[in-house]
């Protein structure tokens, strides 16, 4: 590889009129610092980057570029001076980044799940490279260590004050996202208070009747509704909860809600568990 670089730069001296893809200051690559440790669940099976972790990051390239954006795949985006020739190396500049941030005095995480990396030119240079990650969920114990997770895991209970409630410390989802909701392998269904027990379902609900008192009047009776609503568009987007596994396309920007469509919230009982994972390799 080494050597055809030289001979392009030969190109480059004898054709300098010409324009030569191979003859301009440009990014080439985008990765993680080398040897940079990885956060693994508790049976090692799934490695990632922390969602509350700062890292360091290889943007690499040639020349002297202008300007270079970065997108970090998760909904935050920067730019910086791309001048190769400039460092040390004369390959790669350096750049790092906190993937928890702080809005309006909340500490927001992003979703666990796959994400990509994009560097791109804003000035004067060229290329357009993705490098591929997964976003690790951490928890911190009550003993001080750190527990990281693939997914999101939560509880909802069946009896609240309100069909739909969202979790503030997460970030918005954006428009292209999937969605990936799973019940946990230790799930128990939810008792919404029917006569002798005859509405105990899971997040799929059941084919009885939906009346007008319900909030969700076109989804299944006693199910699970998951809901996208971007207040400044006016976009509402409702997706009906499934047994064991829901899936789902992001088409409006904002906070994920997790609805129980019922009509008498207060005689509930139990909850469900879930596992949730945002992939954003698609997101816009």
């Amino acid at each position: 590889m080494t050597a055809r670089f030289k001979r392009m730069d030969g190109l480059c001296a004898v054709l300098a009129s010409m324009a030569l893809a191979g003859c301009s200051s440009g990014i080439t690559g985008m990765g993680l610092f080398p040897q940079t440790p990885l956060s693994c669940d508790t049976g090692g099976t799934v490695c990632g980057l922390s969602n509350t972790g700062l890292y360091y990051f290889e943007v690499r390239g040639h020349g002297n570029c202008g300007a270079i954006g970065i997108d970090w795949g998760e909904g935050t985006s920067q730019t910086m001076r791309g001048d190769f020739a400039a460092t040390t190396s004369k390959t790669w500049i350096d750049v790092t980044h906190d993937f928890s941030r702080t809005v309006a005095g909340q500490t927001i995480q992003s979703w666990p799940g796959p994400k990509q990396t994009r560097a791109y030119s804003v000035a004067n240079c060229t290329g357009d490279v993705r490098s591929p990650y997964r976003l690790m969920h951490t928890t911190t114990l009550s003993d001080g260590s750190t527990r990281h997770s693939a997914a999101f895991t939560l509880g909802i209970s069946g009896k609240q004050d309100k069909p739909c409630g969202s979790l503030p410390q997460m970030a918005n989802l954006r428009i292209g996202s999937r969605v990936i909701v799973d019940e946990l392998p230790s799930n128990t269904d939810m008792d919404f208070g029917c006569l002798f027990g005859g509405c105990i379902n899971g997040p799929e609900g059941n084919a009885g009747p939906v009346t007008a008192a319900f909030p969700f009047p076109t989804m299944r009776r006693h199910s699970l509704v998951l809901r996208v609503v971007n207040t400044v568009a006016g976009q509402v987007q409702l997706v009906q909860g499934q047994g064991q596994h829901t899936e789902f396309v992001v088409n409006a920007n904002g906070p994920l809600e997790f609805c129980l469509n019922d009509d008498a919230l207060g005689d509930n009982s139990g909850g469900w568990g879930l596992a949730v994972q945002v992939d954003e390799t698609t997101a816009r």
